[in-house]
């Protein structure tokens, strides 16, 4: 069976090629059960600085435990913590021979709390080697204390797992360990064995500096999951010191694991606990990254998931072969395996890995990422405030300004700060991307849709689940189908009847307001420009239409092209409707068509828009003189960005301070050109011109951040 191989990009880097983030803790207090010296030695160990003649010492109490907790400046949570000690006081072997790593969630640490022992993943040091003892120590190997003109300080690296729960102290408790003297005076032949905290001349250790390092937002399930090898692993004297099968799933691709037989083939394995099933979206193989191999060990790669232990006989639920032709990856590269890559179903608690490859000491991995299904679930969905139910599909009360959807990824007990992407399936086609887990939008204009979003893993592919949420945005009458029917074969019939009845209403309005010769000449420019000449070409095509009744093949171009002048005709009709109707002559209604408007404008060019305003509008007369220039001017400025900012996201900001209405577009490109050119002035004072005739202000400027803004304000006055 051949299955596809997939190559990622990691786009989230820990240390050298990781895939976590890592953030360093901040410790606000130490104690000590005993600490040579005075309070500031102690307070050394947490100050930053790794070397220093100072820090934690029991000297001269090396004959019984001791213990340090270091409390946190704030609960911490994470997948896994980075534990670094330093020994760098400048005397020799000068280290912790046997301690125990715990921690605790009180509110309060103190010696007296509660505490837990860490889950030790990965321990490492630089002079030596620390050992996992059975009781859960780490004892460090044994050296004779004795200086040859060098000073081989010592700094220890444990990667520790808190299985999620809060953390907000550490805790180090050191365990005196027995040495016999003959090794440091092999002169002498009868001595007793000597109670030591190291392994050091004095038997006493100085700690110069503890941290720690939050390794979070990982949804990499294997990672600190227990490994075991069916064979044993090669061991070397060189500077990666001694293999362990937990290199697979310590979160360091720096650390691989290999058989120490080079011939095993078929028969050796490594196997992962996972702890529980899950259903998985992608599994990701890191191999070797140190460029020392001549012969990639990472080919042929069995795949084999499991819900029961495979030891008791256990059948696999799926299997996979990775790179079954023979091929390897090149350094640097992951290889991704998805469902579709093998056969059955891709989920399970055990992962065994083996491979048949000719290549002697295969397989070698660095690091086996595991990511589960990640599906995103509706929570609560608001329309202006009042909540919606969510049964199978959704339904929008008609005139809904701004919507609010809540969602959550199921079933997963520790929330992740990753991305997701959202559109509305089939309309303007372009995903947004958001972290935040409440999703507030413009409502769309009427209709059907279907709400589809994804989430993403830390790796930074998107989980390939996705949710789907059918929604129906309600009409109101004056926006329902047959009246937009009604609509345009009325205007189709009698174009020239409407334009007349559209202006004597508004001519006869502004009669009552003495401003009937400037309004006139605004309406006749306003209906030829935006529905004469509209009406013109659409009366030639419907008359093209009448000659072909039967509607063959060669009209649907000309259908079609019908059907786009009807819709553009209709949208310039309702914009001029909405001037002149009185019943929109409310500030919540203007402010709904401005957010609708530049939503629809942008989104269809793909330009990302956010809203701000408040959910609801105290009930404000707006003249429509008003409404027509403030809209004019809105567009003019959204126009200005498209054309000539290259911007990537819009913001627009909607507010009413005191009896004045403000309206900011603020974008995040280019800015405003030294020399604008004569189009860019002349709409400028377009702008500026119609918020003067409005008693209100313009105003345009450079953000420092980048971009520009516009603000618009405008006197609220009733018509």
């Amino acid at each position: 069976m051949k299955i596809q191989v997939h190559r990622v990009v990691v786009w989230l880097l820990f240390w050298s090629g990781g895939t976590l983030l890592a953030s360093p803790v901040v410790f606000e207090k130490v104690e000590a059960t005993y600490f040579a010296g005075d309070s500031a030695d102690l307070a050394k160990t947490i100050d930053g600085i790794d070397a220093s003649g100072r820090g934690w010492s029991v000297a001269g109490r090396t004959h019984q435990p001791q213990a340090a907790i270091f409390k946190t400046a704030a609960p911490l949570k994470a997948d896994l913590v980075l534990l670094t000690l330093c020994f760098q006081s400048g005397r020799p072997y000068g280290s912790m021979a046997e301690f125990l790593l715990s921690f605790t969630s009180d509110d309060q640490p103190s010696l007296l709390g509660n505490w837990q022992p860490l889950t030790i993943v990965n321990p490492s040091a630089t002079t030596g080697s620390l050992t996992l003892t059975p009781n859960g120590r780490l004892r460090a190997e044994e050296v004779v204390a004795v200086t040859t003109g060098g000073i081989p300080d010592n700094n220890y690296q444990v990667t520790v797992r808190t299985t999620g729960q809060v953390v907000t102290g550490l805790r180090i408790d050191v365990y005196p360990v027995q040495r016999s003297l003959h090794q440091l005076l092999p002169e002498v032949e009868e001595v007793a064995d000597l109670p030591v905290m190291a392994w050091a001349m004095l038997g006493d250790f100085v700690l110069t500096e503890f941290r720690a390092t939050l390794i979070t937002h990982s949804t990499n399930i294997a990672l600190g999951a227990p490994v075991k090898a069916s064979h044993p692993l090669y061991q070397t004297t060189m500077p990666i010191g001694k293999m362990t099968a937990a290199a697979l799933t310590d979160g360091l691709p720096s650390t691989f694991a290999h058989p120490r037989q080079p011939d095993l083939g078929g028969a050796f394995f490594f196997e992962i606990d996972l702890g529980q099933e899950h259903v998985l979206n992608h599994l990701s193989l890191w191999g070797r990254n140190d460029g020392l191999a001549k012969e990639n060990r990472m080919s042929r790669v069995m795949v084999r998931l499991y819900e029961q232990d495979p030891a008791e006989g256990a059948l696999p639920t799926w299997e996979g072969i990775d790179r079954e032709d023979g091929s390897f990856p090149l350094r640097g590269e992951v290889d991704m395996l998805r469902a579709a890559d093998g056969r059955g179903r891709f989920g399970g608690r055990y992962i065994r890995l083996s491979s048949d490859s000719p290549v002697p000491l295969s397989p070698q991995f660095a690091e086996v990422e595991v990511y589960p299904v990640r599906q995103l679930t509706p929570v609560s969905l608001r329309a202006d405030g009042r909540e919606i139910d969510i049964p199978d599909g959704v339904r929008i009360p008609p005139g809904t300004f701004r919507l609010a959807l809540e969602m959550k990824v199921a079933n997963e007990a520790v929330r992740r700060d990753t991305p997701f992407r959202w559109r509305y399936k089939g309309k303007d086609g372009g995903w947004l991307v958001s972290r935040e887990r409440t999703l507030e939008m413009p409502c769309p204009p009427a209709g059907d849709y279907t709400f589809e979003a994804q989430t993403s893993h830390s790796d930074g592919t998107w989980d390939t689940s996705m949710m789907s949420l059918p929604m129906v945005v309600l009409a109101p009458f004056t926006q329902s189908r047959g009246f937009m029917l009604l609509v345009v074969f009325g205007t189709l019939s009698a174009g020239g009847l409407v334009a007349w009845f559209v202006s004597h209403r508004r001519i006869t309005a502004l009669e009552a307001q003495s401003a009937l010769a400037a309004e006139r000449t605004r309406i006749a420019r306003d209906m030829h420009d935006e529905v004469g000449a509209r009406l013109s070409q659409l009366s030639f095509l419907l008359k093209s239409l009448e000659r072909n009744p039967t509607l063959p093949e060669s009209a649907k171009g000309e259908v079609l092209q019908l059907s786009e002048t009807a819709s553009q005709a209709l949208g310039s009709l309702d914009e001029v409707v909405w001037t002149v109707n009185p019943k929109n002559d409310s500030l919540e209604s203007l402010a709904r068509f401005l957010g609708l408007h530049a939503a629809r404008y942008l989104g269809l060019i793909g330009v990302s828009f956010r809203l701000v305003a408040p959910p609801t509008w105290p009930d404000l007369v707006v003249s429509a003189q008003i409404r027509h220039d403030l809209a004019m001017a809105v567009k003019e400025a959204l126009q200005n960005v498209v054309k000539h900012s290259s911007a990537s996201e819009v913001v627009l900001t909607l507010a009413l301070e005191e009896r004045n209405f403000a309206v900011h577009i603020t974008d995040d490109g280019c800015g405003l050109p030294e020399q604008p050119t004569v189009s860019e002035r002349s709409g400028l004072a377009n702008m500026k011109a119609r918020l003067d005739g409005l008693g209100g202000a313009c105003h345009i400027h450079r953000r420092p951040e980048g971009g520009t803004e516009v603000g618009l304000r405008v006197p609220l006055r009733q018509s």
